[in-house]
């Protein structure tokens, strides 16, 4: 344990560095995701520190709470893989565009999905209605995107996923995929959604 977050610690800690030398530089959109979803990657595992006891920033913790840090370490792990996604593998400008578009019709189709779900007659719900047929639109103008097969260009229409590639073959691309990472996310997963796996031995 204390191994393993000794390593966690060193490499936040280079990380925060790296986040505040390039603070205020303007370099693009790609970078402007890159930026966002690194200070979140940054942000959850200080998170996690203070969850660990005898960490840093939790010295004299006595708290041992693993099912919060594991449904925190859930997240980190998606976080990593938007942000090779969306702004470290090179891609060409077709390619990055249909990503950013189809992420963000996504998010519209998903804030419309709650608000709905909070007000029937919330008057934001038109507004998304014509963001999201705006967004298909330069989805299936994309040369790119056209190229996609049928059955997953329907798919991502329907805002149901927030990236072209699953999981998986984002961790191939990153030369990261092992076959044990997805055990790994089911454990994780588990402790986030409360499934039995995550209580049944607390006993």
């Amino acid at each position: 344990y204390f191994s393993a977050l000794g390593h966690f610690t060193d490499t936040l800690e280079q990380a925060i560095v790296s986040s505040h030398a390039a603070t205020g530089l303007d370099a693009g959109q790609r970078r402007f995701w890159g930026s966002v979803l690194f200070t979140r990657l940054c942000t959850t595992s200080i998170s996690i520190l203070w969850l660990c006891p005898r960490s840093k920033v939790n010295v004299g913790g006595k708290h041992w709470d693993f099912g919060s840090i594991a449904s925190l370490a859930r997240n980190l792990f998606e976080c990593a893989l938007q942000l090779f996604y969306l702004a470290i593998e090179p891609v060409n400008d077709d390619e990055w565009f249909a990503r950013l578009k189809v992420m963000q019709l996504h998010d519209c189709m998903e804030r419309s999905r709650m608000f709905r779900a909070l007000d029937a007659n919330d008057p934001q719900l038109p507004s998304f209605e014509g963001q999201a047929k705006e967004l298909k639109g330069l989805l299936q103008n994309n040369a790119y995107f056209s190229q996609l097969p049928e059955a997953l260009r329907k798919t991502l229409l329907k805002g149901e996923r927030t990236s072209i590639l699953t999981q998986d073959e984002i961790l191939q691309r990153m030369g990261q995929f092992d076959p044990k990472t997805r055990g790994f996310y089911r454990f994780l997963s588990s402790h986030a959604h409360s499934f039995p796996l995550a209580f049944y031995r607390m006993a």
